[in-house]
């Protein structure tokens, strides 16, 4: 286990689904899970023919696709900005009622804007509940696309703290 209930470990070089070695230039899934009995996740890589035949980790809670790195690549981003918005795409259809998720998402969904990634349009009509929602389009969509709307749930602010460790684990670089 990791000290930080947030730190997300990186890639373990093999298939969850198989236990097979993952090497360069494969495609995978990785996936978010939640710990069992205790806060935060954990990563697990699955190769992409495994999750399109249908396997899936138990507590998944998001997940996107990404290549396995060369040796000799240069550090990047745990995540580049197309796992990013693979990532905001995986989550978007959570339930209502986890709060969570809807935190993460909203969150996500904010560092996205803020990378210019996706572009705010506006708000969206509040939810039975009560919960806000903001309207957001990817860069470069067709005029017609239709807007993501994300729903902004009451964060307190231990939770601002949390998701924001767990997102800064996705961007910082590897090294």
């Amino acid at each position: 286990m990791t000290s930080n209930p947030y730190e997300l470990r990186r890639s373990t070089s093999a298939c969850a689904a198989t236990g097979q070695t993952l090497s360069p230039g494969d495609v995978i899934i990785a996936a978010l899970v939640e710990r069992e009995g205790e806060e935060g996740f954990d990563r697990v890589d699955a190769l992409s023919e495994q999750w399109e035949g249908g396997w899936r980790p138990e507590r998944l809670f998001a997940h996107w696709r990404t290549v396995v790195p060369t040796s000799d690549a240069r550090p990047n981003p745990f995540i580049d900005d197309d796992a990013l918005l693979d990532l905001f795409d995986s989550l978007a259809d959570s339930d209502e009622t986890d709060h969570r998720r809807l935190a993460f998402r909203h969150l996500l969904a904010l560092v996205l804007v803020r990378k210019r990634l996706l572009i705010q349009i506006g708000a969206g009509k509040p939810t039975d509940s009560g919960s806000r929602a903001i309207l957001v389009k990817r860069r470069g969509a067709p005029q017609d696309a239709p807007p993501d709307r994300v729903l902004a749930p009451e964060i307190t602010p231990e939770l601002v703290g949390d998701l924001t460790q767990q997102l800064a684990g996705l961007l910082t670089p590897e090294v």
